[in-house]
């Protein structure tokens, strides 16, 4: 870090709760369509491989 100043990084760290919480909450909104179920199980594992 160059700063060593951590507090730039609350945005960031803000922005990836927010993005937890949303598929959480299409996992709840979308149920029994398979291809919908489908889509959002991509976005997920999209996510993860892209911020852990």
């Amino acid at each position: 870090m160059l700063t060593g100043d951590e507090s730039y990084l609350q945005p960031y760290r803000q922005g990836v709760r927010d993005l937890d919480d949303t598929v959480l909450r299409l996992h709840r909104v979308v149920t029994g369509g398979e291809p919908s179920e489908a889509l959002v199980d991509r976005v997920e594992h999209t996510k993860t491989d892209k911020i852990g």
